[in-house]
């Protein structure tokens, strides 16, 4: 339908690897709906010439100012990151689309997204509470995938609630968006399945105990730092190695590890390619 379309956010250089690679397998599994990046003015003239290389839609977006003491909170719980994350709340304010289809740009897609526009604003995953020792953490939704309808002056209501309440000494714009839908965990008919957004890190866990099968599985999520984009070949071995040690010492179960390592490897060998082809610019 006119006006769908599929957007992921590109705040720094170093994420233009996870967005192409995105946009690869947003291709491979035949979307009908095309991928626009929402890119920060801090992105190289380099990184700009290559999206438009390549051919993806961009949008600018200005960046959102945050106290110093916002900056400093996440600089010292080591997620400083979070700082160039807010950006993407002007998403919710972005009314030239019908329906928007939020993806990060760590994401391994596995199957075909499209029906994802079928489903209600704010439609999100409450990711990685089922795994051991996660269990307090919030049941409420992961800002890596969301459908999101737009609304006129609703980006600019969720970025004034940036350094009050619960964001008044740090965060990102996950934190905000909790803050701005406070009844979304009652929500039920909003709750996908975390098969559209499995954490990496649990993947085997998953597997292994049935929460989801892989064959229903549609994006594994790979948080955390470095990205896979950045592993040297010795830290992609460790990678595999601690993966299944996990396995056997945690998990209890070799089911699993072998979907995990072949997603992982996949998506490592499709970055790697990836950055290996950009050489040229």
């Amino acid at each position: 339908m006119k006006n769908y379309s599929y957007i992921t956010y590109l705040g720094s250089d170093d994420y233009l690897i996870g967005v192409l690679a995105l946009n690869y397998q947003l291709k491979k599994y035949k979307s009908k709906y095309p991928l626009v990046v929402l890119t920060s003015h801090e992105l190289s003239e380099n990184t700009i010439d290559i999206i438009k290389e390549k051919g993806l839609c961009f949008m600018f977006v200005d960046k959102i100012k945050l106290s110093e003491q916002i900056i400093y909170n996440n600089k010292k719980m080591g997620v400083d990151n979070w700082n160039k994350t807010f950006e993407k709340l002007k998403l919710f304010g972005l009314i030239s689309f019908k329906k928007i289809v939020y993806l990060d740009a760590d994401m391994l897609i596995l199957n075909n997204l499209d029906h994802l526009f079928n489903e209600k604003n704010l439609s999100s995953v409450i990711s990685g509470t089922k795994y051991p020792g996660n269990e307090d953490w919030p049941q409420t939704l992961n800002s890596g995938l969301i459908v999101i309808v737009p609304k006129k002056n609703e980006d600019k209501r969720l970025i004034s609630l940036i350094g009050k309440g619960d964001m008044k000494n740090a965060g990102g714009d996950q934190g905000v968006i909790h803050a701005a839908y406070p009844n979304w965990p009652e929500q039920k008919e909003l709750h996908l399945s975390e098969n559209y957004n499995l954490l990496a890190p649990y993947e085997s866990y998953y597997l292994s105990k049935g929460i989801i099968d892989h064959s229903n599985l549609n994006i594994v999520h790979y948080i955390g730092s470095p990205k896979p984009w950045n592993f040297s070949f010795t830290r992609k071995n460790k990678y595999i190695l601690r993966e299944i040690y996990k396995a056997i010492f945690k998990n209890h179960s070799i089911k699993g590890i072998k979907y995990t390592i072949n997603d992982f490897l996949y998506y490592y060998s499709l970055c790697k390619k990836i950055k290996q082809n950009l050489h040229k610019f």
